[in-house]
């Protein structure tokens, strides 16, 4: 049933069939708060294996840093992603004693207004970036050796593209390992289906249009006995 009533209905006010409407609508929206929700907690409360791909990690952050400088002063355009994705990666692991240094002073920067305070927060951002960067430079270095094959290799830039491509693909990967094992797992919900003889789905509540209340029937259909005629006989 729907609203109802003589009086004018204010825009915040809800009726009731409203309010049913949201109550059914509600385990959906639970199962995506879940994925948007900000990681919290520690590194060192990781298990062990994550703890060491997050070193795996690190190694990259390094390299990312060592070729990105470099390569974003010949080519300051393309280097600026390289260094935002250092940069998030060095907040990721703001709580490895070899980086916290770098973290320090990022974070006492106007750096540290933009990335909030770090940690496991920032390892969707980290896993976004690093798989972006990581199949944009891919594109470019399949052009490029595509045009100029090993002549490339000649150039100080191509090379420092070539390590910094690699040190995103580790970090991609790794991070979107770390990511998976960190994330908990969603919880079943009821998809409102239930499975009927044959293999035909019907939805399990009730209410549901054409009478019957919602419950299963059975498929195929059984033929009745036939109805009698005005005389008896059958029709």
């Amino acid at each position: 049933k729907g609203c109802q009533g003589s009086r004018p209905v204010r825009p915040k006010t809800l009726c009731a069939a409203q309010r049913r409407a949201i109550g059914r609508a509600s385990p959906s929206t639970a199962m995506v708060v879940p994925m948007m929700a900000p990681m919290e907690g520690g590194i060192n409360a990781l298990p062990r294996e994550v703890r060491d791909m997050l070193g795996q990690i690190k190694k990259a952050v390094y390299g990312l840093w060592i070729l990105g400088i470099p390569y974003t002063v010949l080519n300051p355009l393309s280097g600026f992603t390289v260094l935002i994705l250092a940069i998030v990666g060095t907040f990721l692991l703001k709580e490895d004693p070899q980086m916290a240094a770098c973290y320090s002073v990022l974070r006492e920067s106007i750096i540290g207004q933009c990335c909030g305070s770090g940690g496991l927060a920032m390892l969707p951002p980290f896993v976004m970036l690093s798989i972006l960067n990581a199949v944009f430079d891919t594109i470019q270095l399949v052009q490029i050796f595509s045009l100029y094959g090993s002549v490339a290799l000649t150039s100080p830039l191509i090379v420092l593209k070539l390590g910094i491509w690699i040190c995103e693909l580790v970090a991609a990967l790794l991070s979107f390992r770390v990511f998976k094992a960190v994330m908990p797992p969603l919880p079943d919900g009821d998809s409102g289906y239930q499975q009927l003889p044959g293999g035909f789905a019907a939805p399990s509540g009730g209410g549901g249009g054409g009478g019957g209340g919602g419950l299963p029937r059975p498929w195929p259909p059984q033929a009745g006995p036939p109805a009698a005629g005005p005389r008896g006989g059958p029709q």
